[in-house]
């Protein structure tokens, strides 16, 4: 985000004053961000959040690389079923002028032909590509893990092309 824009600060969340009580060790997205995000919504200034971060760490994110007839992402998440979500949106193969129906889904050494709807499209136990709920594209074994099956994990390269 940061790397799109020239200007920005970053600012330590340090005042208590902000935050929701009792402060629970694993809620912090409840107890903090919340009540901080509503803060800024409400107008107050993000100084008095506490000082600025003169140095943060910049984290290189995984891209979607997207050109005419080709997408490439990575699997981002691999969730307690073993679907394997990427960053890959619907839009990106729009912007690649692929139908879903047409490409080839590879990941690992697994090709997949097409972009499926919904898990029935295939036989149990075979593996599809179909876009969750988050308009993310996520490789899946109907009834089964994709992550054990197709051996993938976080990290691995996702191509999508004609």
């Amino acid at each position: 985000m940061f790397s799109r824009h020239a200007f920005y600060r970053v600012f330590s969340i340090e005042n208590a004053l902000y935050f929701r009580e009792p402060v629970s060790p694993t809620f912090h997205g409840r107890d903090i961000f919340a009540p901080v995000a509503a803060a800024i919504l409400n107008g107050d200034n993000v100084s008095e959040f506490g000082p600025v971060v003169k140095d943060p760490v910049m984290l290189d994110p995984w891209q979607v690389e997207v050109e005419q007839g080709f997408v490439e992402g990575y699997v981002v998440h691999v969730d307690r079923f073993g679907n394997c979500v990427t960053q890959i949106r619907g839009k990106d193969l729009d912007r690649a002028g692929l139908a879903a129906n047409a490409c080839l889904v590879t990941v690992g050494d697994h090709n997949l032909k097409g972009i499926g709807q919904t898990y029935s499209d295939v036989q149990s136990g075979k593996p599809i590509a179909l876009f969750g709920s988050g308009d993310t594209l996520e490789i899946a074994v109907n009834a089964g893990s994709a992550a054990e099956w197709m051996g993938i994990a976080r990290g691995y390269k996702v191509k999508l092309q004609r």
